[in-house]
């Protein structure tokens, strides 16, 4: 099947927490919600080496969910001025 790009959106929503329980400053934990939604399209099969259509192909609609959580670091340099 040959490369194909979707066009589409998105939309997310997350938060970052500062726990006051940390023992150094600077430390957050990151998470964040997101859900995509990609055009539908018909992806023709094409025979390999020649590149000719075979009259069959998939019709494809992609929907993904994603959940990320992490634990970071930020470093907080003091600015010369």
């Amino acid at each position: 099947m040959p490369a194909h790009t979707y066009s589409g959106w998105f939309i997310s929503s997350g938060f970052e927490y500062a726990p006051p329980w940390a023992p150094l400053r600077g430390l957050f934990w990151r998470t964040e919600y997101r859900f995509s939604q990609y055009s539908a399209d018909d992806v023709p099969f094409l025979i390999a080496g020649t590149g000719a259509p075979t009259g069959i192909g998939i019709h494809s609609e992609k929907f993904v969910q994603t959940i990320t959580s992490s634990l970071v670091w930020k470093f907080n340099w003091p600015i010369a001025r």
